[in-house]
């Protein structure tokens, strides 16, 4: 009786600490790093993942019983010595992919991985693999007894240390603050204009200047933006979305002694371009899919609503899997994994009444770009799309394709540009309204991985009443800085893109602040031309991120 306790024990303290590795241990270690990121809060992942840890320990606890009959019926341990040894293998391959390996994964930003390119951490990872397999063969056949200890003492350890390094983030529960809050953009008077005035900012995501304006030459399009002016020489602030939509509203740069949370409200609570637009009666409306602004005055923009929502846990489940096939399986297996169609948005609990929220996918706000609808009160509209952004997976005609280039997904940001602007003219308020053209960065035209050249975005400015025998092609210098500084305040004044920026030194340094990813800010000035990336140039200045 001793020895079927001991059997059905074994492999479920093993089972027991691989769940928690996988969906308690891991879950919070990435909701800390990027909670920002998730719409649903910290007590609801805590709930659905106790749920798969439980579950996952009745199915172990079955299959332990089921092994422990076949041993019963056979009167041989071979099956269960089996099971012990697969179990075994599998939880410390995982184990030390997911905790030891996984600083070589690529990362998920919607880009087509190569995975011809890991080859050599792909047979690191075989070699692992191949080694775990024949020293638990071995150890079991030679050693059996000895070896069901020490793979007990083995699993208890990691216990031990996956739980001592959650204390200090689960202590500070700062970490959390707020989490719970969710506000989200609808598409509410997402075709509406003002008959008095219209102030438009429409950014095309990851949309360089000098691919667009190719696009505009291949295709003879400059017609479309007779009215406007080009500014080629634009220098955004940061490489990344993160980062540079708070930035466009607040005008301040993010510093090391606040957390980037706080400082994404700040961009938006204290913003100059909301409160110069609240002072002159403007209607605010905001198109951002993943709007983080956690301050209950969001609730003031007109299509913000409240937007937490229920959890649909197997829905979770089936997105959290493909997360964790990613991190954990073998290399040579990741591929498998569907880590390309993880959306958490899938797990909302459906409901009959749910909010239609914003999506800023290419093709569905073109569809959305309908007939105006006329409003006599002032109105401010912010609209995000994908734009030029991974995956390039559409053409000119926003037709799906299997895999483009970065210049002909930049052609479908360019339709859903020129409808937006032909529908303002059939209108009739296209002469009362200002319209920006932006991108909030630039794009690496290298295509390497090392993200650099990500800071010459598209910049377009139409002001009131403003217009041209054609297109005005600037040389100005122009930074984000000079957004919220002087363009948007004199736009709303009533200048003309072409009298702005009119004391800009044209030998003027201007920052950038450069980041790979989620590493240290590092503050760099140009002394240059916006496109000329190997000008860019450190000034030693470092911002440690506090999340």
């Amino acid at each position: 009786m001793k020895k079927l306790i001991i059997n059905f024990i074994i492999p479920i303290i093993i089972m027991s600490v691989l769940l928690f590795m996988l969906f308690i241990y891991e879950p919070i270690v990435v909701f800390k790093a990027s909670n920002d990121s998730f719409w649903f809060g910290f007590d609801q992942l805590i709930n659905s993942n106790s749920l798969y840890f439980f579950y996952g320990l009745i199915i172990s606890a079955v299959i332990s019983i089921i092994v422990i009959l076949l041993n019963l019926l056979t009167k041989d341990d071979f099956i269960h010595n089996l099971f012990l040894t697969i179990t075994s293998c599998i939880f410390i391959i995982l184990y030390i992919h997911g905790n030891y390996l996984a600083k070589k994964l690529p990362v998920l930003d919607g880009s087509t991985v190569n995975w011809s390119s890991y080859k050599t951490i792909t047979i690191i990872s075989l070699i692992i693999c191949l080694i775990v397999i024949t020293a638990h063969t071995f150890m079991f056949i030679k050693y059996r007894d000895k070896v069901k200890t020490i793979t007990v003492f083995l699993a208890l350890s990691i216990f031990v240390m996956l739980s001592t390094s959650l204390v200090p983030i689960l202590v500070n529960l700062d970490n959390f603050k707020n989490v719970n809050t969710k506000y989200v953009s609808t598409t509410k008077n997402i075709n509406n204009l003002s008959t008095n005035k219209n102030f438009l900012i429409l950014l095309a995501d990851m949309v360089d200047s000098k691919t667009f304006d190719n696009v505009l030459k291949k295709y003879k399009k400059y017609d479309t933006f007779k009215d406007f002016t080009y500014f080629p020489d634009t220098l955004s602030m940061y490489p990344f979305t993160r980062e540079s939509i708070p930035y466009l509203f607040g005008g301040e740069a993010i510093k090391d002694d606040i957390s980037f949370r706080d400082w994404y409200d700040k961009s938006f609570t204290e913003s100059k371009l909301l409160d110069s637009l609240k002072e002159n009666a403007y209607e605010i409306n905001i198109y951002e899919e993943d709007i983080l602004w956690r301050d209950q005055e969001s609730l003031e923009v007109s299509n913000i609503v409240d937007g937490r929502s229920k959890m649909d846990n197997f829905r979770m489940l089936k997105q959290e899997m493909k997360y964790l096939l990613f991190k954990y399986l073998p290399y040579s297996l990741k591929k498998y994994s569907r880590y390309d169609t993880i959306d958490y948005e899938y797990a909302k609990k459906k409901e009959g009444n749910e909010k239609e929220e914003f999506s800023g996918d290419s093709v569905t706000v073109y569809n959305q770009l309908d007939e105006v609808n006329l409003q006599n009160d002032n109105y401010f509209q912010f609209l995000h799309f994908d734009g030029g952004h991974y995956p390039w997976d559409l053409n000119m005609q926003l037709e799906h394709v299997e895999r483009t280039t970065y210049q002909v997904r930049v052609e479908s940001a360019y339709t859903v540009i020129e409808k937006y602007i032909d529908r303002i003219k059939e209108s009739g308020q296209y002469d009362n309204t200002v319209i920006i053209l932006i991108s909030d960065h630039g794009h690496n035209v290298n295509d390497d991985e090392s993200n650099i050249g990500r800071q010459n975005p598209i910049l377009f400015i139409k002001g009131f009443n403003e217009t041209h025998d054609q297109m005005q092609i600037s040389d100005k210098k122009v930074s984000f800085e000079d957004l919220n500084e002087s363009i948007y305040l004199d736009l709303m004044n009533g200048k003309e893109s072409t009298e702005l920026l009119q004391d800009i030194d044209d030998n003027r340094l201007r920052h950038f602040m450069w980041s790979p990813k989620k590493d240290p800010i590092h503050e760099q000035v140009l002394d240059g031309h916006a496109w000329e990336t190997d000008k860019l140039k450190d000034t030693g200045t470092i911002y440690e991120r506090l999340w």
